[in-house]
C-alpha cells in the first residue's frame, strides 16, 4: 500500500510484486498457503494500481504545466523583441514626421512589414520576422498569434489614450518615446493563466492568477486595454493599483531601464 500513497513507488513496487509473487511455495505442496498468498498478492497489486494511476496522472498534469511554462516563456521572449525591434525603429528613424532624426513606435503590423506605415509604404526589410507576419483581429485591434498566446503593441494617441489600431489619430511625437504591449493566452492556450506587460523601458509585468482562477484575458473576444497594467494617470506601469484592478506584479524583480534611443534630442536622462 506503499506505492498509493507514494506514487512514485508504483512502478518498482509493481516489478517487486512480481517477483516476490514467484518466490511463493507452490500452491500445490502448500495449499495452506493459498489464502494469505492470494490476499497479499491482491493487497499489493490494488496498492500498485493506484499508485500507478496517481503516478500517471500527476505525470500527465507535469507535462501539461510543463508545455504550458515553456509557451508563456516563449510569448514573454517575443514580447520582449518587439522592445528590442521599437528600439531599432527609433533608431532608423523608419516613421519621422518631425525629421528630428528618432523614429516613432510602430504597431505589430508596421514592425512586421505586413501593414503600411502612416507614409503608406511598408518597412523593406521588416523589424520583426516572419512569426509575427499573420495577424488577427482582436477586440482593441490587429494581434499576432505567438506559440498560443496572442501579442498586441499599442500607441499614445492625440486624444491622450491608447491605440492599436492604425486608423485611429496616433501621435508620432509622442510614440518616440511611448508604447505598450500584452502577451495574452490564445484559444488554442486553454488553462493558462498568465498574461504579461511591457512598455518602452522595458518594464515587465506578469499577472499570474493562481490555479482554477478564471482568466480575464483570454483569446480574440477577451483581450486586455491598452491601459489595463497601467497605474491611474497613464503614466507608467501600476505598482499598486492597475487600471484593471487586478494584481498584475513586476516580472522576476526586473528594473526597467532608464534610458532610450534619442534621450538626447528629447532631453533625457
Amino acid at each position: 500500500m506503499l506505492a498509493a500513497a507514494f506514487p512514485p513507488f508504483a512502478v518498482p513496487g509493481t516489478v517487486f510484486i512480481l517477483l516476490l509473487s514467484l518466490s511463493f511455495p507452490d500452491a500445490a505442496r502448500a495449499p495452506w498457503a493459498k489464502t494469505p498468498r492470494y490476499a497479499f498478492t491482491a493487497v499489493a497489486v490494488l496498492g500498485c494500481l493506484v499508485g500507478m494511476f496517481r503516478f500517471g496522472r500527476n505525470a500527465m498534469q507535469g507535462m501539461v504545466e510543463g508545455g504550458q511554462s515553456v509557451a508563456a516563456k516563449s510569448a514573454l521572449y517575443r514580447l520582449r523583441e518587439i522592445v528590442r525591434q521599437e528600439d531599432a525603429a527609433r533608431t532608423t528613424a523608419a516613421w519621422d514626421p518631425d525629421g528630428d532624426r528618432i523614429g516613432s513606435a510602430l504597431l505589430l503590423g508596421g514592425l512586421a512589414g505586413t501593414e503600411p506605415l502612416a507614409t503608406g509604404k511598408r518597412l523593406d526589410p521588416p523589424l520583426l520576422n516572419y512569426a509575427f507576419g499573420s495577424l488577427v483581429e482582436t477586440a482593441i485591434g490587429p494581434a499576432t498569434r505567438i506559440d498560443g498566446y496572442l501579442a498586441v503593441v499599442c500607441l499614445p494617441t492625440r486624444s491622450g489614450g491608447l491605440s492599436a489600431r492604425l486608423e485611429d489619430p496616433i501621435d508620432p511625437e509622442l510614440a518616440e518615446r511611448r508604447f505598450v504591449a500584452y502577451a495574452w493566452p490564445g484559444e488554442t492556450a486553454k488553462g493558462m493563466t498568465t498574461a504579461f506587460f511591457v512598455d518602452e523601458h522595458e518594464n515587465i509585468r506578469v499577472l499570474d492568477l493562481p490555479r482554477g482562477a478564471e482568466m480575464p484575458y483570454f483569446g480574440l473576444g477577451r483581450p486586455p486595454a491598452c491601459d489595463a497594467a497601467l497605474g491611474p494617470g497613464h503614466a507608467n506601469a501600476c505598482t499598486d493599483r492597475c487600471r484593471d484592478g487586478l494584481p498584475w506584479q513586476t516580472w522576476k524583480n526586473k528594473q526597467p531601464r532608464a534610458t532610450l534611443p534619442g534621450d538626447a534630442v528629447h532631453g533625457g536622462p
